[in-house]
């Protein structure tokens, strides 16, 4: 019998410093792979900033993986000092290379994720536009934060991602999407679209957490109460103040309770949003019903989490909560804010809020700490198998549609 061509695919990935939902959505990605079986498991060509991001992707032990500078056709094309320089000033005067090397058609059956047409890949001296010519390319358009909050962006990157989405909406290009949601306001602001669009729902996958003593934990974090977990980056959208609201509602019913809040406490766009949180819990004395643990280690997270009264995902806006999905995979309870992409994502074990009604939200958590909480168990490992064979078949079709 003639074994099938394995199928090749360029993999994009470093390790984001402000974005860690980025960096986690690719080694999910990659760890779903590996759940598969071996005929269907594609090779996996990374494009990485850097030996530590690479090794970063071989501890998930994907049998089919290698560093794109193990590649030799890929080393031919490198550009030169002189090149690169006339390249860059084109792409401000034209906006595209005036020197183009194009990779071989028959090197790569897809490249993903594509995030910015004009971008360099990481840690090389090429770019999407001119390099990838001849590759499918597989779009990745997380969401459309920045139409619903622009308040929190600045206005040359408003013009950036629009004119992204708009050049990519006008080809026959292949574009993945988190959730229905966002497909469908990419659908609503570029209605004349021309590209296949996909709803890639991701799933996790997690370290092995269970062993880790949760005694221990609280020791080490000084927990000495019951706790919620919000563990989010403390970004302005992801809505940290409407939980310290609640607590000081709580606190005045004289409620003992803590909420531990875990993430990177800043934010890339500049705002100074972990200072006023910090200012806020001082000026009505939250002291002892907040711990802001920092970013911690991804097992004592989980391990965390799995232990709490019940998950906050208090967001304003998201693509698809890895929050959530860590919540499903452990059948922990969340109360969760009532977005559209929420309600898609999630339909067992929570409670939806008003995210902007912190009295709403007290009251939900004051019934989480009266009465016990019934939580429906369910086997999420068929979520991950799912993202993998979903990401499988949309690399199956962006090589059909290429000659």
């Amino acid at each position: 019998m003639i074994k099938s061509k394995r199928q090749k695919v360029g993999l994009v990935f470093y390790d984001y410093e402000h974005w860690t939902g980025g960096t986690y959505y690719i080694l999910n990605l990659v760890n779903a792979l590996g759940m598969l079986p071996d005929d269907q498991k594609v090779e996996l060509i990374a494009f990485t900033k850097n030996d530590a991001d690479f090794q970063t992707l071989k501890n998930t032990n994907y049998p089919y993986l290698i560093r794109s500078t193990e590649t030799k056709k890929l080393d031919r094309l490198h550009f030169n000092i002189v090149e690169r320089l006339i390249n860059k000033i084109t792409r401000v005067l034209i906006k595209k290379n005036l020197i183009n090397k194009q990779l071989d058609r028959s090197i790569l059956d897809a490249i993903f994720p594509v995030q910015n047409e004009f971008c360099e890949l990481p840690g090389r001296d090429f770019y999407f536009g001119s390099f990838f010519d001849q590759i499918p390319k597989i779009y990745w358009i997380p969401d459309f934060q920045e139409h619903y909050l622009p308040q929190f962006f600045s206005e040359k990157e408003i013009e950036s991602r629009s004119h992204f989405q708009k050049t990519i909406s006008e080809r026959n290009e292949q574009i993945v999407f988190s959730s229905k949601d966002a497909q469908g306001d990419f659908k609503g602001f570029y209605p004349g679209f021309k590209a296949d669009t996909h709803v890639l729902n991701f799933a996790v996958s997690h370290p092995p957490y269970a062993d880790l003593d949760i005694e221990t934990l609280k020791q080490e974090f000084d927990l000495q109460l019951p706790y919620f977990f919000s563990p989010n980056q403390f970004w302005i959208h992801k809505n940290h103040m409407i939980v310290l609201k609640a607590i000081k509602i709580l606190k005045k019913e004289g409620k003992n309770f803590l909420v531990c809040f875990s993430g990177k406490e800043s934010d890339s766009r500049g705002h100074n949003y972990f200072e006023t949180l910090k200012e806020f819990v001082r000026e009505h004395g939250l002291e002892k019903h907040v711990k802001f643990l920092g970013f911690i280690d991804r097992k004592k997270q989980l391990k965390l989490m799995s232990k709490a009264i019940a998950i906050i995902q208090p967001s304003l806006f998201e693509g698809w909560s890895t929050v959530i999905e860590d919540t499903k995979a452990m059948n922990q309870y969340v109360l969760v804010s009532n977005l559209k992409v929420h309600e898609e994502q999630l339909k067992n074990n929570c409670v939806f809020f008003n995210r902007f009604d912190e009295k709403e939200l007290s009251e939900k958590m004051k019934i989480v700490l009266e009465q016990p909480i019934s939580k429906t168990t369910s086997d999420y490992s068929n979520n991950v198998r799912k993202f993998a064979e979903d990401f499988i078949e949309i690399i199956k079709k962006c090589s059909n549609e290429r000659p």
